[in-house]
């Protein structure tokens, strides 16, 4: 719970009374998607907000699994050759999304907006095209408490490979990486328990998308 309570007074510094206020309705938010007891610790990934953070978000989960020699680090920390290499798989993973937008919508002069409204049909694209579920926990601390809602996104028709978790905090994601604590459990194993975990808090709490 440590990381969670971190993570929250990372994201809403301010001490103001009003600043924290928002900062337990979150808290709570957290803790109901997350709280059951797992041997886990949570490592909370932020990405640059330059109107691809849920890119940048999905790219650091593969950063995580070595994918594509993807370098498991901020941009910002990145030498020249690992940017290179990023910067071609972001552009191809952007491309390759906005075209599939563009048959599932019937519209070739689509464009994907910054804010990436549409990151539902990204999800799904994502889901079918690498048979991953992916989790979204969306919440924003400005809006009305009852739209803070929790997405599920499958590979239609057969199982999931693994499970990727994101939060979608008032439009900015971040990766949230379930690491295990348990010898027992190996981090593949630990990041489907909590995805089960998230979906169970979420039709108990009425939370589901």
């Amino acid at each position: 719970m440590e990381s969670i309570s971190n993570f929250v007074i990372e994201t809403l510094p301010s001490s103001n009374t009003e600043t924290l206020s928002r900062r337990e309705a979150f808290t709570r938010y957290i803790v109901s998607a997350l709280g059951n007891p797992l041997p886990v610790t949570y490592n909370f990934k932020k990405v640059i907000g330059d109107g691809s953070c849920f890119f940048h978000a999905i790219m650091r989960y593969f950063g995580y699994l070595v994918w594509h020699d993807l370098p498991n680090k901020d941009t910002s920390e990145m030498n020249e050759e690992e940017q290179v290499t990023y910067l071609q798989t972001l552009s191809q993973l952007r491309e390759t999304a906005t075209e599939h937008i563009r048959e599932f919508t019937g519209d070739p002069e689509f464009v994907l907006d910054p804010n990436v409204p549409e990151y539902h049909l990204i999800c799904n694209f994502i889901a079918n095209s690498s048979d991953l579920r992916i989790i979204v926990l969306e919440y924003d601390s400005y809006g009305d408490e009852r739209l803070n809602v929790i997405s599920e996104f499958s590979p239609e028709g057969k199982e999931h490979s693994d499970t990727i978790i994101l939060l979608n905090y008032s439009h900015h994601f971040t990766l949230i990486f379930p690491t295990s604590t348990d010898s027992k459990f190996d981090n593949k194993t630990i990041r489907s328990l909590v995805g089960d975990q998230i979906l169970t808090n979420s039709q108990n709490s009425g939370k589901r998308f």
